[in-house]
């Protein structure tokens, strides 16, 4: 069975996509299961870049200066916090891959 570093999935109805990040000792030969896109380190920087400035209209590196810092430790989990969560859950994907 084979491990994603760092996965995120969005469901729309019958169709979902799962994005994930290839696991560092994995083959390059193995080919993606179905419904799975592996993202290279680039594309995964470049996906997290996105995704956050959709979700939050600030940087990565913003975030995650800002997420390093402790600023949302005490966040309360409403409504109007949830793409701060949905952020988090992205990080994997804006960090190098060791």
């Amino acid at each position: 069975m084979r491990q994603a570093v760092g996965s995120a999935s969005y469901d729309w109805g019958e169709r979902s996509i799962i994005m994930a990040l290839r696991h560092p000792i994995e083959s390059e030969e193995y080919e993606a299961p179905e419904g799975v896109t592996y993202l290279s380190g680039e594309e995964a920087r470049a996906y997290f870049e996105q995704e956050i400035q959709r979700l939050l209209g600030m940087s990565g590196d913003e975030f995650l200066r800002r997420y390093d810092a402790g600023e949302y430790e005490d966040m309360e989990e409403t409504l109007e916090n949830r793409n701060f969560l949905r952020a988090s859950f992205l990080i994997h994907f804006g960090r190098p891959n060791p």
